[in-house]
């Protein structure tokens, strides 16, 4: 398998999922704190998650599902004020409308998302020039 870059021919090459995963920053941090005043305690715990990835890392990022509930809850709440507002008819279209749209993007991503996820898998970047390639064997 010859993974030099297609476009410049540079052997500085690497593999995209290690690329991205090199770019991006995770870190948690939990804090606890106490206090009195007026003659009360208080006690505070608090976690905090971050995620940072580079520009790069964003760019080329791993292919994941899309939302499916929240599209869906949108449409309900935009039907219910129809249905509530003017008229049943119309917000129950609407409403089979939304469900045919869920079970479109609920399709793709078991059917797929995990074929994109395996391409995206096989691919390298260019170190040099950023393009991104499938080694050939």
């Amino acid at each position: 398998m010859t993974l030099h870059c297609p476009s410049c021919g540079s052997d500085s090459t690497q593999k995209l999922s290690l690329f991205v995963r090199s770019g991006t920053f995770s870190a948690q941090s939990d804090t606890i704190g106490a206090g009195a005043g007026g003659g009360h305690l208080g006690l505070a715990i608090a976690s905090t998650k971050t995620k940072t990835s580079s520009h790069a890392a964003k760019e080329h990022a791993e292919p994941i599902a899309q939302p499916v509930l929240g599209p869906l809850a949108g449409v309900a709440f935009i039907a219910l004020m129809i249905w509530i507002f003017w008229a049943a008819i119309p917000a129950a279209v609407l409403i089979g409308l939304g469900a045919l749209g869920a079970a479109s993007i609920l399709h793709d991503n078991l059917t797929k998302l995990p074929q994109r996820h395996r391409d995206w898998m096989q691919k390298f970047i260019c170190l040099r020039c950023a393009t991104v390639f499938e080694p050939k064997p």
